[in-house]
This record gives C-alpha cells, structure tokens and sequence, in this order.
C-alpha cells in the first residue's frame, strides 16, 4: 500500500474496500471509453446495450460514458485512475461538466493546465488524506478555466434560463422590475434588481450593515433604504488582488471578492471606476501575516488573511464558506495563544463547538498548507485547504499573471462564440437599441460563420415614461441608482494582496 492514500485506499477499512468495489465495476464497465474516440461508436446502440447489461438509466449510462470519454483527452488523469482507481462517477462527472463549457474543440494548452490540476488534486499528500469531493472539482476547475479561458466564465445557471425562455436579466448590467401580484386575494408588489457582483456585494453589505447598526431585519433595512427613511451606511468591500513591484496594482488586474469569487471584466471595471473617486487601502497580506493582536478579537485583515487561506471551514468535509465561519484560536487564548493569522483558522459554529468540547484538534502544516484532524478515537485525518491561496501557489497556477495572459488569447470557439453572443443581448437591455443589437449579432455571426438563434429579450416596461427627472420633481426620493453610493460616496475599497 502506498505511504500517503486516501481514507478511500485503506486497507484496513471494510467501508473503504467496499467503496473501491463500487469503483472497479464502474471502471469496468466504462473504462473503454477513456481510450476511445467516441466518433466510432453508434451512440445510442451502444447507450441501449450498455443500459440492457447494467440495468442503468439512460441518463446513467449517458453520463458514465461522457464522464470516461473526458480522460480520452486527459492523459495524465487517465493514467491515475488507471493505476489507483479513485474517481467514481459524480467526480469525473463534475471533471466533464466543467470542462464543457470550453465547447466541442477545446485549446489543448488549457486541457493540459485542467490535467495537471486535477491530477494535484487526486494525488494524496498525506496518508489518511481525505478524498476531494465532486464539489472540490467543479470549484477549483471552474476556477482555473475563468482565468484561462475568461469568455467562457458565465453564470451558467442563468444562461441555461434564457436558452429555455425564461426572461431573466443578464448577470454583468444592472435592470429593475417592479410588479404587482395577487396573494390570497390580496394585492402585493415586488421589485427584482439584477447586476453585477460588484454592485450587489455592495448592496448586500450595505443592507446587513444598517440591519446590525439598526437592530431590525434585513427586510426592514431595505424598505428603509428605498423609502428614503434613513440613508444607507457606508461599506467596504474586501478584494484580493496582485501588487506589483512598487506594491501597486495595476489597472486591469485580475480582483477575487469575498464571496463571489473572481469577477467578471464588467465588475472589475465597476470597482476601477469607483476606485476613482473614493480612497482605497492596499494592504499586504505577507505582512498581516506577522502581526499579533493585543486582545483576543482578531482585526479585519486578520479575518480577510484567513478567508483568502482557508476558503471554507477547515473540518474534514465541511464546505461553509470562510467568511460565514468564527475564527478559532487553535491554541486557546486563555492559554495563551497568540491572536495572529498562524494561529487563527476558519471554522463554523457547529465544528468551532465540537473543537472546543476537544473532541477534536488540527495541526496545519506550515508548508503545505494541509490540516491534520486528531481525534479522540485515536484516529486522523488529513485535509488540503481548496482555497484562493492553493489555488494561486499550484504549479498550474504559479503566478497572477495566468490570468491576464489567458485574456490576450482568447481564441475563436462555438462557447466564446454563444458566451459573445449572449453578452450582446446584456448590453441590449442598456443601451435599448435593437437596430445596434442586430448589427452586433450579424457581425459576429460574419466572423465565426456560425447562427445565433436567440432573439432579443423582451424589455422591461418604462418605470417613468415621463422621465426619471419628472417623477422625482413630483416627488423628491432619492434616485436608485444612488443606493450605490449613499451621502454622494461609492464603496470604499480594501485589497489585500498576496
């Protein structure tokens, strides 16, 4: 048995062998068409027989076959599974999902970046290390193909809306509907805001601000706001992003914003402009990294160190985001641990408890970054911190400038192709011109020789049709647009740097 494994490869353990099981008769069924093109197959006699033999769905059996076919192009991964036998199908089934959206024709450079990474993921540091899960491989996949391949990095779930015909507003402008409806034979009446991420991580800070300084809910805080009753709070936003040399960033440069994630070229444009205009603190995170606090409570670069290392609660299985988690003092403060990035680490309320009650104890790995969970058992485990601080240290992903680069070479393909498209419609719905639409449409259509078949959304009704300027001299209410930027200020904007 190898010295570091999975819990999954232990010899030891009736569960894991039974697990193992499950994973060789899946690699024995399908494992034919991770060395097989696909083209040489009829594809729904083969979906048909493989359903007759195993009693799978078709659905299943759809899937299993794509989900192998997708190490046909991953070599290495291919290899690894060849050998250890440790993927079953929701994870290279989340492998596939993601690497879908390169389209039919994907730039080998970044099939071989996705192999790289998903081999390092796959590959165990530790022994007992715990198996990364389906969600660990469509995040950090996901991830690594928004900066190599950026046209692509759309909400999915949205798009998927629209290709069905469900109105939904695009995800990098800013549109409103108001409406009305009939609940139990009562009148209501609603409003539906849609922007980007950095607008709305501003609306939401601002609105969890005034509720906790005000005492009341989130519900009352925007009314609130929207009736004009109280003016908003001011905020500050928290972006991790590259310094250069001189400790500067610069402009352009790649901004990953607590709890959405890397932005989008539209929200990265949106914090520049507001950059302009309102100060901005640059602070550098190798540096918060060495400072001690003099009381227990750890200061925001503290909290905002931690969320950029640990990206969710460090417990063995637990996905809650970092910035919902406490900050646990792994060695007590009362017994005199120091309050500083080494020793502080994200958990959620649930394990900080069970930590607490020393059921449990860590020690990270000061160069690896891995946790080792002691349990009152007698047994561990060992888990890899999937956050922004891994992501940036992997040999796929060695420096920042990945990111930038991959934007210069953007190459023409069927997904950038429909992600353009799409992002037509999206400015549609801002700029109103639908004779300026159309001509976007068929310039591009002349340029990939290909059709797109979607039409233009339908666009929402005119709130004011007398003007905005009219209504509000008829009454003096705060403009909307305005929420953005309460007493004539924009969010105030903190970087901390890696």
């Amino acid at each position: 048995m190898h010295t570091q494994f999975f819990l999954t490869e232990d010899t030891d353990d009736p569960l894991a062998a039974g697990a193992r099981t499950i994973i060789a008769g899946e690699y024995a069924i399908f494992s034919r068409f991770a060395r097989e093109d696909l083209v040489s197959f009829d594809f729904d006699e083969t979906v048909r027989t493989y359903m007759a033999a195993t009693g799978k769905t078709k659905r299943v059996v759809e899937h299993a076959i794509f989900a192998y076919n997708r190490l046909y192009s991953l070599p290495r991964l291919r290899a690894l599974q060849d050998e250890r036998r440790l993927l079953d199908l929701p994870r290279l089934s989340a492998a596939d999902d993601a690497l879908n959206r390169l389209g039919p024709d994907p730039d080998p450079a970044i099939l071989a970046a996705v192999d790289e990474l998903l081999v390092g993921i796959f590959t165990p540091k530790r022994a007992r290390q715990q198996l990364p899960g389906p969600a660990t491989v469509s995040q950090r996949v996901n991830a690594l193909l928004g900066q190599m391949n950026p046209a692509t990095d759309c909400n999915t779930k949205r798009r998927k809306e629209r290709e069905d015909k469900k109105a939904q507003r695009p995800e990098e402008t800013t549109s409103l509907e108001f409406y009305e409806v009939t609940e139990d034979g009562q009148e209501r009446a609603g409003v539906q805001i849609d922007t980007d991420q950095a607008v709305m991580t501003s609306f939401k800070l601002r609105i969890a601000l005034m509720a906790k300084e005000a005492g009341i809910s989130l519900a009352e805080a925007v009314e609130e706001v929207l009736t004009g009753t109280v003016p908003a709070s001011k905020v500050v936003l928290y972006g991790y992003t590259p310094l250069n040399h001189d400790g500067q960033r610069d402009p352009g440069a790649p901004i990953y914003l607590q709890g959405e994630g890397w932005l989008g070229g539209d929200a990265v444009a949106t914090i520049e402009e507001w950059m302009e205009h309102t100060p901005t603190q640059i602070v550098d995170l190798n540096e918060v990294r060495e400072r001690v606090g003099g009381g227990y409570a750890p200061t925001e670069a503290m909290r905002a160190f931690a969320v950029a290392r640990d990206g969710v609660c460090i417990f063995p299985g637990c996905n809650v985001p970092a910035q919902r988690c406490q900050l646990d003092h792994r060695i007590p403060f009362e017994d005199g641990g120091a309050t500083t990035p080494d020793n502080l680490f994200s958990l959620c309320q649930h394990h900080h408890n069970e930590k607490t009650d020393r059921r449990a104890f860590y020690i990270p790995d000061p160069v690896s970054g891995d946790i080792i969970w002691l349990f009152a058992d007698g047994t561990y485990q060992v888990t890899e911190p999937s956050s922004l601080f891994t992501q940036q240290i992997t040999p796929v992903a060695p420096r920042w400038a990945e990111t930038m680069g991959a934007r210069k070479r953007r190459k023409a393909k069927n997904a950038q192709f429909f992600a353009t498209g799409h992002r037509i419609l999206d400015d549609y719905l801002v700029h109103r011109n639908a004779a300026r639409c159309a001509q976007e449409i068929a310039e591009l259509e002349a340029a990939f020789k290909m059709t797109f078949e979607f039409p233009m959304d339908k666009l929402p009704e005119e709130l004011f049709p007398d003007g905005l300027d009219g209504a509000l001299a008829k009454r003096p209410v705060e403009r909307l647009g305005d929420l953005q930027k309460p007493c004539e200020e924009n969010p105030t904007v903190e970087f901390v740097a890696l």
